[in-house]
């Protein structure tokens, strides 16, 4: 059976290959506005928190759900904890310095001979890759755009950002 961290990974993935994105302003969108109202939040709010809490809840959470926090800094409650970063797995939370959230992929460093981020033992890391809500598709470390045209996307990110790991037990 497929544990809770990756049928909420793969929901995530899923917003991702389905290409969800804001349309028609900051924070909005068809799909937008589904995921933010699932999440119980205010519409035109930012979505990355409301995404994870849309992934865990299609995948059964009894704790990351509907009416959880959506603030990033609130996001420890009850069936979520922090786990060391030697600890962290496919699907658990990550947190970022600059208040932004998204679900771990995988490890990654830089190829010099694909010129590319490769997957790698987390002992040879020096970024993450992470599916995210309410982020740009390039490669940039913002998480909102704050002009619309944001969406679900995975990114590759610096070890250096990356706050804390959090994982939902139930």
């Amino acid at each position: 059976m497929t544990t809770l961290r990756l049928r909420a990974l793969g929901n995530m993935l899923d917003l991702a290959r389905d290409h969800v994105l804001e349309q028609g302003g900051n924070n909005r969108g068809p799909v937008v506005d589904k995921i933010i109202k699932y999440a119980k939040g205010q519409l035109g709010e930012p979505w990355c928190v409301d995404t994870v809490i849309y992934a865990y809840g299609h995948a059964g959470s009894k704790h990351m759900r509907p009416g959880s926090p959506r603030a990033v800094r609130l996001m420890l409650q009850r069936g979520v904890q922090r786990v060391a970063r030697s600890k962290a797995r496919p699907g658990d939370v990550v947190r970022y310095v600059f208040d932004h959230t998204g679900l771990l992929v995988g490890w990654r460093r830089w190829s010099t001979s694909k010129h590319e981020y490769v997957a790698c033992p987390r002992s040879e890391a020096t970024h993450i890759a992470a599916v995210e809500g309410n982020t740009g598709g390039g490669g940039a470390l913002e998480s909102d755009s704050r002009n619309g045209g944001d969406g679900v996307h995975v990114k590759i990110r610096p070890l250096t950002v990356v706050a804390d790991f959090l994982t939902v037990t139930a």
